[in-house]
């Protein structure tokens, strides 16, 4: 018989195995639909972090977590295909802004669309209390995440059982 501590032990490692597993399936299906579309992983995790507005592409790179020489390689092929577009730093000529163009914005929106239309079947195929219990669950499981990983304890400083 389980204990109250086995009991917790054990519905926090299944929360987390159906969260990594929930969260496995969700990135293969997005990857899928960008790798369909020529973009690899490596410019996938750009073209997201230039969502949030322009970066100089030092700080990008620091963000992708790319050596600057890989980023430009990568932003040379972004920019061919019209995804990014580059503009020089007034403050600093050896800086460059990078951002997403006009047309970016609207294929990433296209994209997101198909991916939603996916959970959204997904989520159809549910029943109704399940949709709720997944959504009030996800939402307080986000909320106790901290906001930014690299400012949590290293996991293999995590004692074992404890959250």
């Amino acid at each position: 018989m389980l204990t109250n501590t086995d009991a917790e032990r054990e519905s926090i490692r299944r929360c987390v195995d159906a969260y990594m597993e929930a969260l496995q399936r969700a990135d293969s299906l997005q990857l899928d639909v960008w790798l369909s579309h020529g973009i690899t992983i490596g410019q996938l995790r750009t073209l997201r972090q230039l969502e949030g507005g322009a970066l100089i592409a030092g700080d990008l790179a620091e963000r992708v977590g790319l050596h600057p020489a890989s980023l430009t390689r990568t932003l040379d092929k972004l920019e061919e295909s019209g995804w990014v577009e580059r503009t020089p730093c007034d403050e600093d000529r050896r800086r460059v802004w990078v951002s997403l163009t006009e047309e970016a914005r609207r294929r990433l929106k296209r994209r997101r669309g198909g991916v939603r239309q996916i959970l959204e079947r997904a989520a159809a195929s549910m029943t109704t209390a399940q949709r709720l219990a997944m959504s009030d669950g996800l939402r307080a499981f986000a909320g106790a995440l901290p906001e930014d990983l690299r400012l949590s304890p290293d996991p293999t400083e995590v004692g074992e059982g404890r959250p």
